[in-house]
């Protein structure tokens, strides 16, 4: 519908007026301007704005018209709502930004510790221990045995802090098996010593000191690259369950003694190094193997 002075009255479609009719349209005082700026966060109640109502008339006229009066504006009104509005968007933008740098932040942080792992698990790979391990028989008219371990280095390395040397057992799952009824306890199959030999309870180098069942010795003290330890081993017993003689105990369990190394350092970690080296038959005869290398090499050794 045309207004009185030759225009059309707003249509509810401001945009499909613009695409489809070139007719002047009005828009009838008080005129009503929202300001919408989106801001993800909360807004201060003071950046809020309300409607802005101009006293005049905007009119759009045809081509060649005049611009459309301004009179009557409430110039400071607008002026103000600006300000406003570009202090809500600098807002906006300042916490754009700062989000922006915190998850840089957080990615150069994620990016820099794994360097630092990566370059500590190099660092570990390169400075595992090795060590030269010799089983040698005892004194005549016995069955025992000494056991030598040498820390070869890497020189890097310099020392260890500790050594715990452990006697493994043939399988590393005994005692995980079901029991049968009215035999031993689960307990007492992980306390038998499933090898041809332990260590002799109560020995060991310097204030070290084998544990009750032989099983482990932790030598709680720096070893210096160069360095060896003796250890002493004596053989083993059948189990007290076992109906088994000491002879068939020892024929079945071989000549092979399972070992584990777990060597600690205070600034580079932990290693678990494993170990298996045949007991001499011949009493002039070393056995000699190197870990982790485990080149084993057996004869005379002068």
């Amino acid at each position: 519908m045309n207004s009185a002075d030759g225009c059309q009255d707003e249509p509810e479609d401001l945009a499909l007026l613009a695409r489809s009719s070139p007719e002047p349209w009005c828009r009838w005082e008080p005129t009503k301007i929202e300001l919408v700026v989106p801001v993800r966060g909360p807004v201060p109640a003071a950046s809020r704005l309300g409607p802005i109502y101009l006293g005049h008339r905007l009119r759009r006229t045809g081509y060649g018209d005049s611009l459309p009066s301004m009179k009557g504006t409430d110039w400071p009104a607008v002026w103000t709502a600006i300000a406003a509005v570009g202090s809500v968007a600098s807002a906006a933008v300042a916490a754009w930004a700062a989000r922006q740098s915190r998850l840089s932040a957080g990615e150069a942080n994620s990016a820099s510790k794994a360097l630092a792992d990566i370059e500590r698990d190099r660092r570990h790979s390169e400075l595992i221990p090795r060590f030269r391990v010799v089983c040698e028989r005892g004194n005549p008219g016995t069955d025992n045995l000494g056991l030598r371990v040498m820390l070869l280095g890497p020189p890097g390395l310099e020392r260890i802090d500790s050594l715990a040397v452990t006697i493994r057992d043939d399988h590393f799952r005994r005692g995980d098996w079901p029991l049968t009824a009215g035999g031993p306890t689960r307990e007492e199959i992980k306390e038998q010593i499933w090898g041809p030999y332990r260590f002799t309870p109560g020995t060991g180098p310097d204030d070290a000191r084998a544990d009750r069942t032989g099983r482990t010795t932790e030598y709680d003290y720096p070893l210096p690259v160069g360095e060896e330890l003796p250890f002493q081993l004596e053989p083993t017993w059948a189990p007290p369950w076992s109906q088994m003689s000491r002879e068939d105990w020892r024929r079945q369990r071989g000549t092979v003694i399972r070992l584990a190394f777990t060597a600690r350092h205070n600034d580079h970690g932990v290693w678990t190094l494993p170990c298996e080296i045949n007991v001499p038959s011949d009493p002039e005869v070393q056995s000699t193997v190197f870990v982790p290398d485990q080149a084993a090499s057996s004869g005379d050794i002068t």
